[in-house]
């Protein structure tokens, strides 16, 4: 397109004669729903800015039918401000909304919301922040059948341990496949909880404390979860005998052990069954691998398709890293803080594939090797293998080092790596 061409199409505009006039509603609804990513109110004069004030009235009519630019909605509820909430509602609500309300409303505000938009739309997706005491008010008094993801986080009040009321009308969300519960510094009486509807949820995060038996008593109910993040708490009771609670859709686990202990990550991890499982992240002030946590990574149908292994903060105890790779061979990351030394046939392993021949990504692996030592060996590895039995390196693409006692590995170093396949990443 020639640059006069814009200055001519603005032109012509401008003499009523637009170019849009000559295409089909079809092409201008498509066109209307690709660049308009969102319409803020009230609408500005702006040159050559896209204003529904200003278009014609084929494109109006695209607009007002675009669901996508109606039934998103962000808003800071204003009492003052009904009457513009009711206008806009009243287009969004021919398709199921989602909602996010900004701020941290009243009491009153609350209740209001409640009775004016949450027990009278349609909602598919709702985000909204509150206290600990107006989450017993939300439980205890709004009902959607259309819900299907829901947001909370509740903020500091004076209370330390709060039981919302418990409903009789059975699960206020029949249909919720999605929820996130955030609750700030405070440990809620777990009875409400069980009160939700399960059948339906694919995704649950919940970021509070939550002891272990409460939550395996909503997993047995929940069998089509797809992620699970949790926040366990501190009395875990590592007698419990296994439930064995099959969960065959679940792809990603979190577990977030609460508190300034060692935690053993089996205590949590033998009770669930999860022939699908691909990413496992744990994550506590310290994790313990011992015997009893190696053992669940061990049935090949438990951990059969997992991909990514990542372990936050800190470690007691080594990882056997040639057995892990050995049982699960198809690791695509695994990450650890650092441990004690990896021994030098471990170390190459990783290094040339020969252990865990899918990684991208691993570390952080304690080297007590220079970087031209740790060089040497694996050029030495690669060409005994590829002589003695034509073995083709497959070398991962990153490896996080820690190089004791602490050196810099120089760029010809970097690059000599990077010519086998390795980027060489210092811890």
């Amino acid at each position: 397109m020639s640059d006069k061409a814009p200055c001519e199409n603005h032109y012509a505009v401008q003499q009523n004669r637009p170019p849009c006039v000559e295409l089909p509603e079809d092409v201008l609804y498509e066109i209307f729903s690709l660049c308009a990513c969102h319409v803020e109110l009230p609408l500005f004069r702006k040159p050559f800015a896209l204003a529904l004030s200003h278009v014609c009235s084929s494109w109006r009519r695209a607009a007002l039918a675009t669901a996508e630019l109606w039934n998103d909605v962000v808003m800071g509820f204003n009492l003052g401000k009904e009457p513009q909430i009711k206008w806009w509602l009243s287009y969004a609500s021919r398709w199921p909304m989602s909602m996010r309300i900004l701020g941290f409303p009243s009491d009153d505000e609350l209740k209001h919301m409640i009775h004016s938009i949450f027990l009278r739309y349609r909602l598919r997706k709702l985000a909204l922040r509150m206290s600990v005491i107006q989450l017993g008010m939300f439980f205890s008094e709004v009902t959607n059948e259309t819900l299907e993801e829901l947001e909370l986080r509740c903020d500091n009040t004076s209370i330390r341990k709060f039981t919302p009321p418990l409903r009789s009308d059975g699960g206020p969300f029949p249909h919720l496949t999605s929820l996130h519960l955030k609750v700030i510094l405070y440990t809620l009486d777990m009875r409400w909880f069980h009160h939700l509807t399960w059948n339906y949820l694919r995704h649950l995060t919940i970021e509070m404390r939550i002891p272990l038996s409460s939550l395996l008593q909503c997993l047995k109910q929940a069998p089509k979860l797809d992620s699970l993040e949790v926040v366990v708490a501190i009395d875990v009771d590592h007698h419990r005998p296994a439930e064995e609670i099959v969960l065959r859709q679940l792809s990603l686990l979190k577990l977030q052990f609460y508190g300034c202990e060692t935690f053993d990550a089996s205590s949590v991890l033998r009770h669930l069954i999860h022939p699908n499982l691909r990413i496992l992240l744990l994550q506590g002030f310290e994790i313990q691998w011992n015997p009893r946590t190696f053992p669940d990574l061990l049935p090949p149908s438990n951990f059969n398709n997992l991909r990514r292994l990542n372990i936050q903060r800190y470690l007691r105890g080594a990882i056997p890293l040639d057995t892990v790779l050995k049982n699960v061979p198809q690791l695509r990351e695994l990450l650890f803080p650092p441990v004690p030394s990896v021994n030098k046939k471990t170390l190459v392993g990783i290094l040339t594939s020969e252990l865990g021949p899918y990684l991208t990504l691993v570390g952080v692996l304690h080297c007590y090797f220079s970087p031209r030592q740790l060089l040497f060996l694996v050029k030495e590895h690669v060409r005994i293998t590829d002589r003695t039995s034509q073995y083709t390196t497959a070398p991962i693409k990153r490896v996080i080092v820690r190089f004791v006692p602490n050196c810099r590995p120089g760029r010809e170093c970097f690059t000599a790596f990077k010519e086998l396949g390795i980027e060489l990443k210092r811890y």
